[in-house]
Order: C-alpha cells, then sequence, then structure tokens
C-alpha cells in the first residue's frame, strides 16, 4: 500500500510537470501489484480521469483548451472508449501486457519525435479529422491501459496545435477516454476498494501539486528521461515476456 501511494503521488506529479508518464501506472498494478487486466484498468483509468480534470481546469484557466476543438476530440474518445471497454475484457491478460509494452515503446519514441521534430505550426486545425482521431486513440488507450496524452499530443500538434494548446486538450481528452473505461470495469471495485481509493486519492494530490509547481520544472529534460527510460523498459519487458531473457 505504501509503494502504491507512492508511486502514484509521483506519477501524479510527474503527468502536472510535464503531461506525460501516465501509462506506468497499469504496469505498477499489472506487475507490482499482480492485478488482473480488469483490476488495474480501472484503478489506473480512474486515476486518469481525476489527472486530467484537474490539468485540464488549470490549461483551461491558462487559455490553453480550444473547446471548440476539443469537443469533436472529446466526443469521438468516448465512442472510441466504450468500443475499447467492451472488447477489452474479452482479451487475456498475456496479451494486454504485451500491448501495454509495445504502446509504452511507441510512447517513448513519440516524445523523442515531438522533442526533435514537432515545432509550433501556425496553421488552420482540419476539425473533421479531430472526431476519427479521438476514436482511434481512444481505442488504442483502453485496449492497452495506457494514458491519453503521450499519444494524442504528438498528433494534435502534427495537426497544427501549439505545444501547451496540445498538453491541455489532450489532458482534457484523457478524462472522456477514461470514463467508459472505469463504468465497463467497475465490477471488480469491491475486491480492490482500498487500493483504488488510495491510488486515487495520491494520483489526485500529486497531480494538483505537479500543476501548481509546474512553472519551477524544465520539461524538456524530465520528458528526455522518461522517453529514453520507457523505451528501455518497454523492450526489456518485451524481451522478458518472449523468453529471450
Amino acid at each position: 500500500m505504501v509503494v502504491v501511494a507512492l508511486v502514484s503521488l509521483a506519477i501524479g506529479i510527474l503527468v502536472g510537470w510535464c503531461g506525460v508518464s501516465g501509462f506506468f501506472l497499469p504496469i505498477l498494478f499489472m506487475d507490482y501489484c499482480h492485478f488482473g487486466a480488469e483490476e488495474s484498468r480501472l484503478i489506473s483509468f480512474a486515476c486518469f480521469a481525476i489527472s486530467g480534470v484537474i490539468g485540464a481546469y488549470g490549461y483551461y484557466r491558462k487559455g490553453f483548451v480550444k473547446t471548440e476543438y476539443a469537443t469533436k476530440l472529446c466526443l469521438g474518445s468516448i465512442v472510441g472508449g466504450i468500443i475499447g471497454a467492451l472488447v477489452s475484457n474479452r482479451i487475456p491478460s498475456i496479451y494486454v501486457k504485451i500491448l501495454l509494452y509495445i504502446v509504452v515503446l511507441v510512447s517513448g519514441a513519440s516524445i523523442f519525435l515531438q522533442i526533435l521534430f514537432l515545432k509550433e505550426r501556425k496553421r488552420e486545425v482540419d476539425r473533421r479529422l479531430l472526431f476519427p482521431i479521438g476514436v482511434v486513440t481512444a481505442i488504442i488507450c483502453s485496449l492497452s491501459g495506457a494514458g491519453g496524452p503521450v499519444i494524442v499530443m504528438p498528433v494534435l500538434m502534427l495537426m497544427g496545435f501549439s505545444p501547451k494548446d496540445a498538453v491541455g486538450t489532450a489532458l482534457l481528452d484523457m478524462t472522456f477516454i477514461a470514463l467508459p473505461v472505469c463504468a465497463a470495469n467497475a465490477g471488480c471495485l469491491p475486491d480492490i476498494l482500498p487500493v483504488f481509493l488510495l491510488a486515487f486519492i495520491a494520483h489526485g494530490v500529486g497531480m494538483a501539486v505537479g500543476t501548481r509547481t509546474s512553472s519551477l520544472i524544465r520539461p524538456m529534460p524530465l520528458k528526455v528521461s522518461i522517453a529514453a527510460f520507457s523505451i528501455l523498459f518497454a523492450i526489456y519487458m518485451l524481451l522478458k515476456l518472449g523468453g529471450l531473457l
């Protein structure tokens, strides 16, 4: 319980500082706590929901959530989240783990892509793409257990969002990905209620602290460190699952 509280708190702070690292939560619950895929998804996505609300509110107050764009994206994410939630419980846990590690690997690579190649582009965003992007990214997130921003942010920046607009919109979108997944997996809540409440509260506190102190942190070195660790960890776990280690 102490480890769950401290790690959930730390991940919340990291998300508040740089918008990424939420994908470590399902790894905590699946690999350290040895919960099944259903329990891990419920706790992780409940944490994603609260951090999405706190983070998006902070960015919205600063003018970095464009509601005219976010609405279509979030509607697509609700649809994708429902589809993913209905399908995910039919997938054996071992395949969920493999998919999660692949998403973590791709997410780490996408952070480097965002840092190295994606610059702020002043061009009109094609609103027609927002709904299908929301559907597809939500399906990927809900099936794998990974949070949304690390996948959605690079896509939004490619579309023409500024970096801060992309982070704020992706955090809001994460809440709408999380809600259908939580609803679909709520049946296991009585069995894990103490851990659920502890992780939820600790992560929310961490997110609030991270959001309030983000101006004191240089996000670029932190993102690079998270990306490097994500790639190395995902490769190690995939090799281990494949019996090569």
